[in-house]
């Protein structure tokens, strides 16, 4: 228990050392970091699922990613159908639904053993997309 409260005193301090810095630090500096953190986050999901791009995540917990591309919904529902195939996994035709403002695609065989569901949305400049490993 002790260690675990050295190890959360410690994480604190780092955490405000970094808030600090990043107050004294310019736009640019901020802007920088941020966009390093969302390349490596990037790199993280992209292990997991199949990602556009570009990209960017907006969530991802458990099972869930949440990501945004500024790809028109039409590239985005070819890409998704392109990947799953080359990773093996069969689209399920019968629960597609495609519209000229979304699409939902469902996938089974992915590697996870789970199967996948793609929710896509075109929002005026940008799509949202959502992928679900159930």
């Amino acid at each position: 228990m002790r260690n675990f409260k050295s190890l959360s005193v410690w994480l604190c301090l780092a955490a405000l050392t970094l808030a600090g810095c990043l107050v004294n630090s310019s736009d640019t500096d901020k802007a920088n970091l941020n966009s390093e953190i969302n390349t490596q986050v990037v790199s993280e999901i992209r292990a997991a699922i199949p990602a556009p791009e570009p990209v960017s995540v907006l969530q991802h917990i458990g099972g869930l990613y949440r990501l945004e591309t500024t790809l028109p919904l039409a590239e985005v529902v070819t890409f998704y159908r392109t990947e799953y195939s080359q990773r093996g996994a069969a689209e399920r035709v019968a629960e597609t639904t495609i519209s000229s403002t979304s699409a939902v695609l469902v996938f089974d065989g992915d590697p996870s053993g789970k199967v996948v569901q793609v929710q896509i949305t075109q929002n005026d400049a940008k799509t949202l997309i959502t992928v679900e490993l159930k």
